[in-house]
């Protein structure tokens, strides 16, 4: 049994290494090249850890205004006190309308 086992293993390494010789033709060989990219190109400097981290927060920035851009003014002033749970203690809670 231990026998089959190395024999599947050294099968399953060595066959796709018989397709990566020199001189072999392969199906991903044989596609085209791609196409070479324009000299002209120029490359964009690599962004700082400033730029990212302000990007980052940018994006956090947004969702928030425009999740309370989208939220009803009448709903600014909603607090746990006057939801009026029993048995809460929200007294003084504040709000969103100011």
């Amino acid at each position: 049994m231990n026998r089959t086992r190395i024999f599947g293993l050294l099968a399953v390494l060595i066959f796709p290494a018989a397709g990566l010789r020199p001189g072999t033709t392969s199906a991903a060989s044989a596609r085209p090249a791609p196409a070479p990219q324009p000299a002209l190109q120029e490359q964009q400097p690599a962004p700082t850890v400033a730029s990212v981290l302000d990007r980052e927060i940018s994006a956090v920035e947004k969702e928030f205004v425009d999740a309370v851009e989208a939220m009803p003014e009448d709903r600014y002033n909603l607090s746990p006190q006057s939801l009026k749970i029993p048995g809460s203690e929200y007294k003084g809670v504040r709000t969103f309308a100011g």
